[in-house]
């Protein structure tokens, strides 16, 4: 079926939508914010 669609179809590649990019970019950001907090803590007591 995907053989049929143009290789430009809008659905088939989205070049200014990639849905794989997007996720993978918040998970990362979440872990360091956390570490830096306890590290202050720490170092303060």
């Amino acid at each position: 079926m995907l053989m049929n669609f143009p290789p430009h179809h809008p659905v088939l590649s989205p070049p200014h939508q990639p849905p794989l990019a997007p996720p993978s970019s918040p998970p990362p950001l979440p872990p360091p914010p956390t570490r830096r907090l306890s590290l202050p803590n720490c170092g303060t007591e």
